[in-house]
């Protein structure tokens, strides 16, 4: 400051000083910026400025380039590979984790030139293999994905062998699928035709079949209004079957011709490919070191899966799944719409049986009804003049059901259609006229239930089997007549040479004689023979003598078991209850046009092996012994109602069926009064009682707290007759237990959950004796078992329906319900040792 005083004149001093006090003010500031600018510089890999991402590293967040990173990029490469080593070989981590930490390496892939995003892996477990853009000229139309399994995962080093891998179907890798994303607006036609003349010159079948293929492109975007516009999806999923398409997530169908997969597949992997930016992203990101890991670790895995699937493990999860196969097949069927009458039927019943085709009965020249003919896969691939005859009646393992669905076009009367049946059916059977009769009677039965007259519109369906005949009317299972030869006389009424529909054997023939039909039943039957296949397995499994077994088996089958919803209420009720008691049915309870509440029965095994016909329904239900011991109800209210209405409307339904004391009915009612008070006096709706049946009485909840139980003998069968009696309370609860259980799937899972039950008892019984630890109580529950399967067997074998008398107007409706045939008992101990003799031979030899 001295210095620049004695320079700088005194009048120009101050004007200068303030100058180099803003020039020096800006160095300060400056100089940190600097400083700052040179760290970042320095902290920079290889001071080179961060670059945009290229083909190689684009969506996955892995550096590709491990030269460019040096040492340190080899170091973290290396880290991860073991890592995922680590991930396969840990036999502290089961499957499913070792799985899930694998995906989460996996990273979504941004197509770069149209911004456009996919996910790492589809819903059915194939993996994003690699993302372009299909461009014509310099439009670019859509980007697309190529998903697939492990296996092409692997073969992702070189364009050839990635090609080879994604068009070969096997075992190992059996779908290819590829994603589709519109990023320009076209017409139906015009995209479909565009894909049908990349596909059309790789393919070597018929061009008709590209034009199958065309067609559902064309339809897929003809639903969402013509046009592709941008951001449309499609999805293409090639397998040895064909080509399926889905349009924005809506099934189209399969075009199911050999070839036609490999074919969709060298589009976009062959030499000319239609986007070779597709093909170089698929091997560049999956041929570096450390996703070839990732690629290994996935195939070891589903090995291993597959490995465990053969020994009875669980599913894999990486391979495709059958049953979504199955779906796709099965969206290739189609109504049926009868020609003379109109009436459509539907492509499947609900027990899995397929349209084969529809025809009408004609009486001179009066349409009387419009007949569908369902059966199996098996039937299918027999459609032939000289072979569905034969196939439809021969009832095996392939082919346990024939069914027969026919819809009233002219009103009948009771009799009259059921006679009419009947007499097209006698001269066909080879027993006894009076078992025609039996059939007859349910048919009658039927239509008098519904008012006498079978009025257009009325649908009967007969369930023709190895058994006998089912019948059933606008729903409602009227029984069986179970009679040997019964099933193949009826199928004889439609199929034979005198047929009394002979449209309906060229609607079959028609329908399932095309090429495309024809592929469409074999690929039906061979994932029927797949299942079956993997039935066995699992019983195999289920069948292994331990607690572990049979709890893995119950848990199979358990599985099949679904929710009812009540139709009036829409309230749904749980497959089974947590005392281990099943769903038989699902009603409702109405006074006058009131709904008062929805009710559900549970009952055990054994209850729905009965559940047949109304009477032996009831019969079981009521019937409390070691080998069913409880049947409960559970009511969710949806009519409000106080404490002591609804108690005593309960009651009042009890009081007539009970023969004890009336003050043991006041118990009862004390116990509901004594839960809705609990919750405020009121039976609001959701309210739910739950009531337990058994030997002893009848407990009472009220939403979940336990109120107690009514201990009185014989009140507890009394409760069951308010629902199950011939006066019942809720009709619609014994028509949908009978529906629920008779059809032969539901048969089937109610044989197995009763097999499983006796054979449970069986081993506990074994494993006490055992540990010494034996006693008579158990030998009694035991020897109880045994008879409850031996009256199923004769229930099975024996059950027959008398003919009803229409001269006698006094017989009640039980009387007319299903009888049971006498038949002569095997001395007791004999019975107990052939049915010990089966369980041990079953256990020690299950090879047999």
């Amino acid at each position: 400051m001295i210095v620049l005083g004695t320079i700088i004149p005194i009048r120009e001093r101050s004007n200068q000083w303030k100058r180099y006090e803003k020039r020096l003010g800006k160095l300060l500031l400056i100089v940190p910026l600097l400083v700052y600018l040179l760290f970042l510089l320095n902290a920079s890999p290889n001071n080179k400025p961060p670059r945009a991402p290229d083909a190689s590293s684009a969506g996955w967040g892995l550096k590709i380039d491990n030269a460019q990173n040096g040492q340190q990029s080899n170091i973290s490469s290396s880290s991860k590979i073991d890592t995922h080593e680590k991930y396969v070989r840990d036999d502290n981590i089961n499957s499913d984790s070792k799985l899930h930490l694998l995906r989460e390496e996996l990273k979504p892939i941004q197509e770069y030139a149209t911004g456009i995003k996919f996910e790492p892996t589809l819903d059915n477990g194939l993996y994003l293999v690699g993302a372009g853009v299909r461009k014509k000229s310099v439009i670019k139309v859509y980007a697309v994905a190529m998903y697939s399994t492990p296996q092409v995962l692997t073969n992702a080093t070189s364009h050839a062998s990635l090609h080879d891998a994604a068009r070969t179907f096997d075992s190992s890798s059996s779908m290819t699928s590829f994603v589709l994303e519109m990023v320009y607006s076209a017409g139906a036609e015009k995209i479909a035709g565009a894909i049908g003349e990349s596909v059309k010159p790789r393919y070597n079948g018929d061009s008709s079949d590209i034009g199958k293929l065309e067609s559902l492109i064309v339809n897929g975007v003809n639903a969402i209004g013509g046009q592709a516009i941008k951001g449309t999806v499609f999805r293409f999923d090639c397998s040895k079957e064909g080509v399926s398409v889905s349009v924005n997530g809506a099934d189209q169908g399969m075009a199911l011709f050999e070839g036609l997969g490999s074919a969709f597949v060298d589009v976009f992997m062959d030499s000319n490919s239609v986007s070779p930016t597709l093909k170089d992203s698929c091997v560049k990101t999956w041929s570096t070191d450390e996703m070839k890991s990732v690629s290994a670790s996935l195939v070891e895995l589903a090995q291993g899966n597959a490995s465990q699937d053969a020994s009875g493990g669980k599913k894999s999860e990486d391979k495709p799944d059958e049953a979504a196969m199955r779906n796709k097949v099965e969206s290739q069927l189609k109504p049926i719409q009868e020609y003379a009458t109109s009436v459509v039927f539907d492509p499947k019943l609900d027990d899995g049986l397929y349209l084969v085709g529809a025809g009408v009965r004609k009486k001179s020249v009066i349409k009387v009804y419009a007949v569908a003919l369902y059966s199996s896969a098996s039937v299918l691939n027999a459609v032939a003049p000289a072979t569905l005859h034969s196939v439809a009646r021969t009832f095996d393992a392939s082919t346990p059901t024939t069914s027969f669905v026919l819809e009233m076009v002219y009103s009948a009367g009771a009799e009259k259609i059921g006679g009419a049946i009947a007499e097209s059916v006698k001269p066909r059977y080879n027993g006894p006229a009076a078992d025609v009769s039996v059939l007859e009677s349910l048919i009658v039965e039927g239509v008098n239930m519904k008012g006498g007259q079978a009025t257009k519109g009325t649908i009967f369906r007969f369930d023709c089997s190895a058994e006998g005949v089912a019948v059933s009317v606008d729903g409602s299972m009227q029984g069986i007549a179970k009679f040997d030869g019964m099933g193949s006389a009826f199928v004889d009424v439609f199929l034979d040479d005198n047929a009394v529909s002979p449209t309906l054997v060229s609607s079959c023939m028609d329908t399932w004689s095309n090429p495309q039909a024809k592929a469409m039943a074999a690929s039906l039957l061979e994932l029927d023979e797949a299942e079956n296949n993997a039935s066995t397995d699992a019983d195999d499994v289920g069948d292994s003598g331990s607690d572990e077994g049979l709890a893995a088996h119950l848990t199979q089958v358990e599985a099949q078991l679904k929710p009812i919803q009540e139709y009036a209420t829409s309230i749904t009720f749980e497959p089974t209850l947590d005392n281990g008691l099943y769903l038989v049915g699902a009603g409702i309870r109405k006074k006058s046009v009131i709904k008062v509440y929805a009710v559900a029965m549970y009952s055990t095994p054994q209850n729905l092996i009965s559940a047949t016909s109304h009477a032996s329904l009831h019969d079981a239900a009521r019937t409390f012994d070691s080998s069913s011991s409880m049947t409960s109800f559970v009511l969710e209210m949806v009519y409000s109602a106080g404490a002591e209405k609804i108690a005593g409307a309960i009651g009042e339904s009890v009081k007539p069926r009970y023969n004890g004391d009336s003050s043991d009915i006041g118990v009862l009612e004390s116990l509901i009064v004594d839960g809705v008070k609990a919750i405020g006096g009121q039976a609001i709706k959701g309210t739910v009682f739950r009531f337990d049946c058994s030997d002893e009485g009848v407990s009472v909840s009220v939403n979940g707290a336990d109120q107690g139980m009514a201990s009185f003998e014989g009140l507890g069968s009394a409760f069951v007759d308010v629902f199950m009696d011939s006066n019942s309370v809720s009709p619609t609860l014994k028509d949908s237990c009978i529906s629920t259980w008779s059809n032969n799937e539901a048969k089937s899972i109610a044989a197995s959950l009763v097999e499983l039950d006796l054979n449970r008892k069986m081993m506990h019984r074994t494993n006490d004796a055992d540990a010494g630890g034996g006693n008579t109580q158990d030998d009694g529950v035991e020897e109880s078992s045994i008879y409850a399967a031996d009256e199923i067997e004769q229930q099975n074998e024996t059950m027959t329906i008398p003919p009803s008398s229409s001269n006698d107007s006094t017989k009640s409706n039980e009387e007319n319900e299903p009888k049971l045939k006498v038949t002569a008992p095997q001395p007791k101990q004999q019975k107990q040792r052939n049915h010990l003799l089966k369980r041990i031979v079953k256990y020690a030899f299950p090879v047999f």
